[in-house]
């Protein structure tokens, strides 16, 4: 990026590791999941054979498909902690994934959040924004572990992880756990929500088909609502958005270091996403985009005809019990277990003789017949 964007050589040094340990703006840390993992697992096939067959020497803890997720994610947090250490741990953090063949116990998940943080001290561990979630939520946090309440995609989901956090956090510090050095995030599902076929069909029971345009707007008043939902937290926890709307649009704002004014809020993007960034750094005076601008009367009028939209936007319009139930989660949910597949797969051809023995849960065929 440095040959290609030569005049941006400022922004790209702040967004390099050692830059961005004091930097004003740039990277807060690396988000993970199973897909991106996998990803680079398979970007290097001789190196990860060399370390299975390493492990089938010694006796083996648990099975290879586990063994190579923990130590990728062990390598990755290694990158990056001097400078979790040099923020005193405002930056420096790398997210990983529950795997989705223990995310439907409170045991089973806090087992493996717990599993996954003591990898290294500046792993902060997904949670999913379930009812059985938010206990476990409540647990870390009261434990002392960073926590990113992930796939949420509504107002009462960020109203849960919240309250969940909050009773966590109360807890600790009756309990004198020290919260100095532990962040908390709420990261919201990737734009396109409103583009659901559950969203569209129910829109058509009503007689509205949205346009391009107001299903933007859509977006622009959950996103509204969310951030509102917010407001008041302090820096302890974050409003993370996953490439919310059109990354066109919102790269200025994330240029110019909006987010911390904006009361906390965090984007992700990724590596094209990133290249665009840089390439918008020097225009950015002349591409604005206002987040905060009023959703239009009469579009808004149109959007709270539609339950699903109201679902989602309303305070008190979707119950914890159905979290886990929604299309939108379930939909989020089904690309993790695609992903957890091919991380399987990957583990098999890695070393056979070394797998034909290994026992794989029943949980985790369970989730493979969802």
């Amino acid at each position: 990026m440095l040959k290609t964007y030569p005049c941006a050589r400022e922004c790209v040094d702040n967004l390099l590791p050692v830059g961005f340990a004091c930097a004003d703006v740039g990277l807060a840390g690396a988000l993970t999941n199973l897909a991106s993992i996998t990803q680079s697992l398979k970007a290097n096939p001789q190196h990860w054979a060399r370390r299975a067959r390493q492990w089938g020497r010694v006796t083996m803890i648990g099975p290879v498909h586990r063994t190579l997720y923990e130590h990728a994610l062990h390598e990755g947090a290694g990158l990056l902690f001097e400078t979790w250490k040099a923020s005193r741990a405002v930056r420096g953090w790398m997210v990983v994934e529950i795997e989705p063949s223990e995310i439907y116990s409170v045991a089973s998940m806090l087992r493996r959040a717990r599993e996954l943080a003591n990898l290294m001290p500046n792993i902060m561990v997904s949670v999913p924004l379930s009812e059985e979630g938010c206990e476990v939520i409540e647990e870390l946090v009261a434990s002392g572990h960073a926590i990113n309440a992930s796939l949420c995609f509504s107002v009462a989901q960020v109203q849960a992880g919240l309250a969940a956090i909050n009773r966590g956090r109360q807890r600790a510090m009756i309990q004198g756990v020290n919260l100095e050095r532990t962040r908390h995030l709420i990261s919201v599902l990737p734009a396109g929500v409103m583009e659901h076929p559950e969203f569209i069909a129910q829109a058509a029971m009503v007689g509205i088909e949205l346009s391009s345009q107001e299903q933007r707007w859509a977006e622009v008043a959950l996103y509204q609502a969310l951030q509102a939902a917010l407001r008041g937290q302090g820096e302890s926890t974050r409003l993370m958005v996953c490439g919310f709307g059109s990354f066109s649009q919102w790269a200025p704002v994330a240029c110019q270091a909006e987010p911390v004014k904006r009361g906390g809020l965090l984007h992700s993007v990724g590596e094209q996403q990133l290249e665009s960034l840089i390439a918008h750094c020097g225009a950015v005076a002349t591409a604005r985009h206002d987040p905060d601008a009023p959703v239009p009367a009469e579009v808004m009028e149109r959007l709270l005809k539609i339950p699903g939209f109201c679902q989602v936007w309303g305070r008190d319009t979707l119950a914890s019990a159905c979290f886990a139930r929604h299309p939108v989660y379930l939909q989020a949910v089904g690309k993790s277990v695609r992903a957890y597949t091919r991380l399987l797969g990957f583990a098999r051809q890695l070393n056979p003789p070394l797998l034909a023995d290994v026992h794989y849960p029943d949980r985790a065929v369970d989730v493979h017949n969802c």
